[in-house]
């Protein structure tokens, strides 16, 4: 038997519920934001980059840091401190993450931002041994205009919910629950889960492990199926008579870049027309 870990997506309904979830994805968003624009003036003012959590987190802190990292940290601290862009930066950041009020899904954004600054290192260092394999030059992360957002998740261990029998209650911020239902007979142990946007809809992944049973090949030739973005299927096989071949994704994932651009444009318009015909109405009672 192995173990692995699936999740099971669940839709967030009822106007409250959703307003909830929504607020908190977007105080995180402009949480994210700041921290990247931190980490690229950083970058850009002392050609080094903030890529230690424990250091990141330190900085977040009253206290400050005292772990294995102090002398990084400390000369961290110290060249924030000497430019006044850069600390004011850090003030903000501060003051957003009090805001967020959830220190588990703070970390788990500053762990996504590390993750994606170290993807487009190792991508720009690729990119000046091979410039041919790339379309143009790789660009570091850069903040989501919250005005389109469409499309965001953050990921919280166990620490941010409580599994009952047939329920999850989520702690979002202090005082501040989401209580999910899970289906009949869900028997697994939940080990983490993540809350996500998507377009004007809001949902719960829970990610759960199970064990299934190993299945050894009957033939005596295997192929593989990788699932992607750009490559939508890529797949190989040890069969000399079954040629390999990729499925294009580009297409689809412009489609869709097309669908939300072109969704976020029209409710831009809707709200617009909405405050218009709003101070309208304002502006007749006062006469």
């Amino acid at each position: 038997m192995l173990s692995v870990k699936k999740a099971l997506t669940i839709r967030v309904s009822g106007k409250e519920r959703k307003q909830k979830v929504r607020k908190l994805l977007y105080d995180l968003t402009h949480f994210r934001n700041l921290l990247v624009i931190l980490v690229n003036n950083y970058y850009q003012t002392f050609k080094e980059a903030l890529l230690n959590q424990s250091v990141l987190y330190g900085l977040l802190t009253e206290k400050g840091y005292t772990g294995k990292y102090r002398k990084e940290f400390e000369k961290v601290l110290d060249n924030v401190n000497a430019k006044k862009e850069l600390r004011d930066l850090l003030d903000e950041l501060v003051a957003q993450k009090e805001k967020v009020g959830n220190p588990y899904f703070i970390q788990s954004v500053i762990r996504q931002v590390i993750k994606d600054y170290k993807s487009y290192f190792k991508a720009l260092r690729e990119y000046k041994r091979n410039p041919k394999k790339f379309r143009g030059l790789p660009r570091p992360p850069k903040p989501k205009k919250l005005r389109l957002l469409m499309n965001f998740s953050v990921e919280a261990n166990a620490n941010t919910f409580r599994q009952e029998r047939d329920y999850l209650l989520i702690k979002l911020r202090k005082g501040k629950y989401l209580k999910v239902k899970l289906p009949k007979d869900f028997s697994y142990r939940v080990s983490s889960v993540r809350l996500k946007l998507f377009g004007d809809d809001l949902y719960v992944d829970v990610v759960y492990e199970c064990e299934v049973k190993e299945v050894k090949p009957k033939g005596e030739y295997r192929a593989g199926i990788d699932v992607g973005l750009d490559e939508l299927l890529s797949v190989v096989s040890e069969n000399p008579n079954l040629r390999s071949f990729i499925v294009s994704g580009k297409e689809v994932k412009a489609f869709n870049q097309w669908f939300n651009k072109e969704k976020a444009k029209l409710q831009s318009q809707i709200d617009y027309l909405r405050n218009e015909l709003r101070d309208g109405d304002s502006y007749e009672e006062k006469d």
